[in-house]
């Protein structure tokens, strides 16, 4: 099998070129292979998705969530998102800040809680954090960056 960086990058390059479907097909053998290889996975994916804030901001201390509601403009809360939109969101500002111990916390909460719900909210996460990682590539390469 592939290394998660190799496979991770090719899949979000596929996405960037418009082939959603077979980008998250080709992170489903590293996600399904052990936790392991899900929290490195989604680690790449949180690394990708956070570059662009991380290259904007070379000095600061501290990334944060700011939640707004679409429709209304006005500040939205955490809660509001759904689980793995959620989760997503948080295990990138925790990876963005170094925080590994709360990276692996926060993959543990919510692996157990899916298997005790048994549903398929942390494949949902994983597609909503390969969809952020598609979209801070295309914010790179619009600046004219690669994500490496």
């Amino acid at each position: 099998m592939k290394t998660p960086p190799a496979t991770t990058t090719q899949a979000v390059a596929l996405g960037c070129a418009g082939d959603r479907t077979a980008g998250l097909a080709l992170l489903q053998p590293l996600i399904s292979e052990s936790p392991r290889q899900m929290v490195a996975t989604l680690s790449m994916l949180a690394e990708i998705t956070s570059m662009p804030y991380r290259d904007e901001h070379p000095d600061a201390d501290f990334f944060g969530l700011s939640i707004a509601d679409t429709t209304t403009g006005r500040d939205g809360s955490l809660d509001d998102l759904p689980a793995p939109v959620r989760f997503a969101a948080q295990f990138v500002v925790a990876h963005a800040n170094a925080d590994y111990q709360h990276t692996y916390a926060l993959f543990n909460a919510f692996a157990d809680r899916c298997l005790r719900q048994e549903n398929d909210d942390l494949g949902k996460a994983t597609a909503a954090m390969f969809d952020m990682a598609v979209l801070s590539t295309l914010r790179l390469a619009q600046n004219g960056q690669s994500p490496s």
